[in-house]
């Protein structure tokens, strides 16, 4: 017993417990809550859009589409800290002033200049002024694969709520960071395609008084991690079963 101790404490048996996490993955499927929604921005909408990246009146009609459907709360895994034209910028401002939901922006930390420092990427300051601001950073372990998920980060020296712990409504004060379930199957959580939501064209009932998540799904903008049990998934579906 005091070996194994002794082991744990030098992280001798990471490895081992990695390999019992991936075991779990496969003991069975498990449905989604049916409390999330995610609108995808995938390869239909690209191409029926006609261009990339997007204006940022795309992000703000759709924002107005979906609160117009009464969702719990909707978040975006979008990178908003760069400026686009003063009038794009000032649309999505003013979409995310009126809505009456409550809306979280995605904030990320990342390494540059080959690791040496690291850089901050924030919303807008106009942006933040109408929502509240959650880390998207996910930690892959060594191996490359995915297994847990922070409950905040640290950015520009503020310790950031994560994107997926103020999606669930999440209090977790004393924990770092929440192992994630794949034992959930991601193909049951809802998707709705962000050109149909767009038009116009879904079911309010895919959205209302759900928790909706909007992000990158096609494989071309090469948000993509390593899930045990389940191979490569985007970005927003890990932060989606991470909030489940």
């Amino acid at each position: 017993l005091g070996v194994a101790i002794v082991a744990g404490l030098l992280g001798f048996l990471a490895p081992f417990e990695r390999m019992l996490l991936d075991v779990q993955t496969r003991l069975g499927d498990t449905p989604a809550s049916g409390e999330i929604t995610i609108v995808e921005i995938d390869a239909k909408s690209i191409e029926a859009l006609e261009q990339w990246p997007w204006p940022r009146k795309f992000h703000a009609e759709a924002l107005t589409k979906i609160a117009a459907a009464d969702p719990r709360l909707i978040s975006f895994d979008v990178d908003f800290s760069s400026k686009q034209s003063s009038v794009d910028d000032a649309a999505l401002g003013a979409a995310l002033e009126k809505t009456s939901a409550t809306v979280i922006l995605a904030a990320f930390e990342q390494d540059v200049e080959g690791g040496s420092r690291r850089t901050a990427s924030l919303p807008l300051p106009a942006l933040r002024a109408s929502s509240f601001v959650g880390s998207a950073n996910v930690m892959p372990d060594p191996d490359g694969a995915v297994r847990t998920y922070p409950v905040a980060t640290e950015i520009n020296g503020i310790l950031c709520p994560s994107l997926a712990t103020l999606t669930a409504e999440a209090n977790l004060p004393d924990t770092e960071a929440v192992v994630i379930d794949y034992a959930i199957d991601p193909d049951t959580i809802g998707r709705l395609s962000f050109v149909d939501v767009l038009r116009g064209d879904f079911d309010p009932s895919a959205i209302s008084g759900k928790r909706v998540l909007i992000g990158a799904t096609a494989i071309e903008l090469g948000d993509r991690y390593h899930i045990p049990g389940h191979g490569l998934l985007p970005g927003v579906v890990v932060q989606a079963l991470a909030a489940e």
